[in-house]
């Protein structure tokens, strides 16, 4: 899904208006079964917010939001299903520290002027991490 959606941002389709609140739950959805389907409900989002007519700012303060709402969500999800683990959660912690220090530095480097290449990244990113979540990867 989020491979062909990348691919309808590279092919210029785009909506002119922001999204509807019908539209925004549907995005919801999509995010939420990306989510559940492969742990990645950003990919999405972040291509429904870059087809629209937003600019990159409030592209990334929206993605910041939603992305830690999301990690929130999962995590009360994870323990209240029992499935929550001591290693990830360890890990998870160690992590913590390194992706505030690439949160911070990306923020001071972030620069919506740079719109064209800001996009160009994005849809890097997000095609690499659809990629790296297909399930032929082991």
């Amino acid at each position: 899904i989020t491979l062909a959606l990348v691919a309808c941002l590279l092919l210029g389709v785009r909506y002119r208006r922001p999204l509807s609140k019908p539209g925004m739950v549907g995005l919801g959805c999509v995010a939420g079964f990306s989510a559940g389907f492969a742990g990645l409900p950003g990919p999405p989002v972040i291509v429904g917010y870059m087809a629209g007519p937003y600019p990159a700012e409030r592209i990334w303060s929206n993605m910041m939001l939603f992305l830690l709402a999301a990690d929130i969500v999962m995590m009360i999800g994870v323990t209240v299903w029992g499935e929550i683990a001591l290693v990830p959660l360890v890990l998870g912690l160690c992590l913590a520290v390194p992706n505030a220090i690439g949160n911070v530095l990306g923020a001071l480097i972030f620069n919506p002027a740079a719109e064209t290449l800001y996009r160009g990244v994005a849809y890097a990113l997000v095609a690499g991490s659809a990629i790296l979540g297909l399930p032929f990867w082991g």
